[in-house]
């Protein structure tokens, strides 16, 4: 009886050692990271201008952070937009109603910012 109660307190032990959470992969700035399987993947690179995903569907993917996204074999780039983005001024209070700019969208595009009465609307 003895044994056994130390049987079942080293197999305690060792599974309470052996748990844990597993570490999490996070990419660095340059640093590419690639997953393949046959499940569904996901990834997205952080960009100056935002951020650009992989489609829904994707199986096979990586990212680079400032460049872009590999899904299922195709590449898309970072935006390269070089202008404020749309979400940052959308609906912001403006002073020149009828003042229009150039900003970037979401899909780093650019678009047009005009000044309405009091409020920047993008399109």
């Amino acid at each position: 009886m003895k044994a056994f109660k130390l049987l079942l307190l080293a197999c305690i032990t060792v599974l309470a050692v052996g748990c844990g959470e597993a570490p999490t992969e996070v990419a660095d700035p340059g640093e590419e990271m690639s997953t393949s399987s046959e499940e569904l993947s996901s990834c997205t690179a952080s960009c100056a201008t935002g951020s650009v995903s992989c489609p829904p569907g994707t199986l096979n993917c990586s990212a680079v952070n400032g460049q872009g996204v590999t899904c299922n074999g195709t590449f898309f780039a970072c935006p390269t937009c070089n202008y404020f983005t749309c979400e940052s001024r959308d609906t912001q209070e403006c002073a020149m109603p009828g003042y229009e700019t150039p900003c970037c969208r979401a899909n780093g595009k650019v678009g047009s910012c005009r000044c309405g009465v009091k409020r920047w609307s993008c399109f």
